[in-house]
């Protein structure tokens, strides 16, 4: 495993924009993208009355999920940010993904294997996240939520 890592001072305090925006500008944009991942955990409360007990069990389900990216999101990316060394290396790599852990964990054998779990969970994901894109599509268009809701709220009796 590695033995070297970022100080605390380059992690926290330390300027390292390279992209040529200006700081505020940098940090909005760069938060955005954090921000994005809870863009639509509003979206289960168009479907709410198809759960038992929604007035519990929604926010119940809504803030564990925030948890639960909190819990994980935080101690992996201040691992990575104490742990890569080179981010020039980073940027300028074919696959920056596979470069960042391999300078996280040092070895390629460890990277090769977390690159290829997350491609794995990707592709599970994938047929779930359409069910729900459905899901969400005729409860938006049911509710005159989205445009052309005409076409899209209606369901084939066959199906």
């Amino acid at each position: 495993m590695k033995k070297s890592f970022v100080s605390g001072e380059t992690v926290l305090v330390r300027n390292q924009g390279t992209s040529g925006w200006a700081d505020g500008v940098a940090w909005f944009l760069g938060i955005g993208n954090a921000l994005f991942a809870y863009v639509g955990t509003d979206a289960p409360i168009h479907i709410a009355e198809e759960m038992h007990q929604p007035g519990r069990l929604l926010p119940e389900c809504l803030n564990t999920t925030l948890a639960i990216g909190v819990v994980t999101t935080v101690p992996l990316l201040t691992v990575m940010m104490f742990t890569m060394l080179d981010m020039e290396a980073v940027t300028s790599s074919v696959l920056p993904s596979i470069q960042l852990f391999y300078q996280v964990t040092g070895s390629k054998g460890v990277a090769t294997f977390m690159l290829v779990w997350i491609t794995i969970i990707y592709t599970m994901c994938i047929t779930p996240q359409w069910v729900t894109c459905g899901r969400m599509t005729w409860a938006f268009s049911r509710d005159n939520g989205l445009p052309f809701s005409n076409y899209f709220s209606k369901i084939d009796p066959r199906t």
